[in-house]
């Protein structure tokens, strides 16, 4: 039975087919800590905005670029004290500004 890790609609599974329970746990663990309980937020917001842009941004090169924009480490830092809402008009914004760039 893998181990689960659950941050909203993102999942990450960990098994090593019963070679070693406790790898398993300890990458688990570390996946948790790198990917903290707001991630969930992200996520969804993330979803809402690429729902959003498919209106917003009709080329859908420039849309992509500005998903993998906003999907980026460094995007994701500043956003962990907002509630989704918040995160999600963030992020449109900034997917607005990168593709107008």
């Amino acid at each position: 039975v893998p181990s689960t890790i659950l941050r909203g609609k993102l999942e990450f599974a960990i098994s090593t087919d019963g070679a070693s329970p406790a790898l398993a746990k300890r990458i688990g663990k570390e996946l948790a800590e790198t990917y903290p309980e707001w991630y969930g937020k992200y996520v969804n917001a993330l979803g809402r905005v690429r729902s959003a842009l498919r209106e917003k941004i009709a080329d859908s090169a420039k849309r992509a670029e500005a998903l993998r924009h906003i999907a980026s480490q460094e995007s994701a830092a500043a956003l962990s004290e907002m509630d989704e809402d918040s995160i999600y008009k963030k992020l449109i914004e900034d997917a607005m500004n990168f593709s107008e760039a």
